[in-house]
């Protein structure tokens, strides 16, 4: 009987182990994720307000809208919102 119990009590602690030990797993490969996808949105991010920065300055140099929507690949309705925030 205390064979039984000790298998028995051996195995409840090695099912809670595995589960410990899957849950930290999971929450390395979440936060692995969570910097990919940070790095990745701020790269997008960035990316735009480089396009935004060369509209404006092309803008004030008064270039065409349509050559700017070409360079900057924004739309047109896009560089109206940069003239209005001005």
């Amino acid at each position: 009987i205390r064979r039984k119990a000790f298998l028995r009590e051996k195995a409840i602690k090695d099912y809670v182990t595995n589960i410990e030990g899957a849950r930290e797993e999971g929450e390395e490969k979440g936060r692995k994720e969570g910097k990919i996808e940070g790095k990745k949105e701020g790269r997008i991010e960035g990316q735009k307000e480089e396009k935004i920065s060369i509209a404006k300055k092309l803008l004030k140099e008064n270039v065409e809208m349509k050559t700017i929507a070409i360079v900057t690949g924004l739309t047109e309705d896009q560089i109206n919102e940069l003239l209005k925030n001005k």
